[in-house]
């Protein structure tokens, strides 16, 4: 199964004024109610996307400094939809535990944990002080637990400690870098998440790092016209359209790239080979193109870009399929 959390700065403010819960001024690029709308319809589409990959969908409530109310809100929301479809592959539990700024879920032999890492009063808690008090928070589920592992958010870096039986990893963000980030000189870091494999019994065993491309880190989600909409919520459905075969189509387009790159990078180095062997041997005068072609085949040129070749094949039907 996966497990999600939901919250954890998700939303960049919590207010119509564009503030975080305690009141610090933010940037956006929209209105709070769209920011929220865009919010919720993500949330929904990616939970009923990864749940024809996984047996089972978990999601818990994972609040931050930044989005402690709305993070609360598009929680009951989901917890509501799921609740009245009761949906075999979606869990949202909502007991007193699940609540709390930090909350758990058992597995096997471990106790995973979701907590953002600032209190609501804005105090940092480091990594440590996180793991000394797991046992105090959830006292039942730590006693039958061999491994425990908390995931925290809330500085957008990767890291990992380990106390004892408790083992803290904080994330990377998504988060693009605005005015703030740029002048209190936080740049550089990762700009992805990462999932993480737990095995019952044997605990963490891995993880995949997922890192926005350089194009990714400058998209954005299309805006909506003022007119001719008589349902924003299903406009905005219509607009992000995040479903398996859309996500596969564009993992293909971006690994389509990445192979042009490759040939172009092969084709220069074939190139400048028999420009090279061509100076030496003949009188310089350039070669046609049919007899470039036919040196490279002679040097190697179409086994080195077989397995391109093929991936580019396949990759170009996935993006030509036609959806549902």
């Amino acid at each position: 199964g996966l497990i999600l959390g939901i919250g954890n700065d998700y939303f960049n403010s919590d207010t119509v004024d564009d503030k975080t819960t305690a009141g610090t001024p933010q940037h956006n690029d929209t209105r709070f109610k769209e920011i929220y709308l865009w919010g919720k319809v993500g949330y929904l589409q990616m939970i009923e996307t990864l749940k024809t990959e996984f047996d089972k969908v978990i999601v818990k409530g994972n609040p931050g400094n930044h989005d402690e109310k709305s993070s609360f809100s598009l929680f009951t929301n989901i917890y509501d939809i799921y609740n009245q479809t009761k949906d075999p592959k979606v869990q949202v539990d909502f007991g007193f535990k699940d609540l709390r700024y930090s909350t758990c879920q058992s597995f096997g032999d471990n106790l995973i944990v979701f907590s953002h890492g600032k209190s609501p009063e804005g105090k940092n808690l480091n990594d440590k002080k996180i793991a000394e008090n797991i046992k105090y928070q959830f006292p039942e589920e730590f006693s039958r637990a061999k491994n425990v592992y908390v995931f925290v958010g809330h500085l957008h870096q990767d890291s990992e400690q380990k106390f004892d039986n408790v083992t803290v990893i904080r994330t990377a963000s998504l988060t693009g870098i605005d005015s703030w980030h740029s002048a209190n000189l936080f740049l550089g870091q990762r700009q992805g998440h990462s999932v993480y494999l737990i095995d019952k019994t044997k605990g963490y065993v891995g993880k995949r790092n997922i890192t926005l491309s350089e194009d990714e880190k400058y998209s954005k989600i299309p805006g909506l016209g003022r007119k001719d909409i008589d349902n924003v919520y299903e406009a905005m459905k219509r607009t992000l359209n995040l479903n398996t075969d859309t996500i596969n189509k564009q993992r293909a387009d971006n690994r389509l790239k990445e192979i042009e790159k490759e040939f172009k990078s092969i084709d220069k180095k074939y190139n400048s080979l028999i420009n090279d062997v061509v100076q030496i041997l003949g009188d310089g005068t350039p070669l046609d193109p049919e007899t470039l072609e036919s040196l490279k085949g002679v040097l190697g040129y179409p086994k080195e870009t077989e397995q391109l070749e093929t991936e580019k094949v396949m990759l170009l039907k996935t993006r030509n399929k036609k959806g549902k």
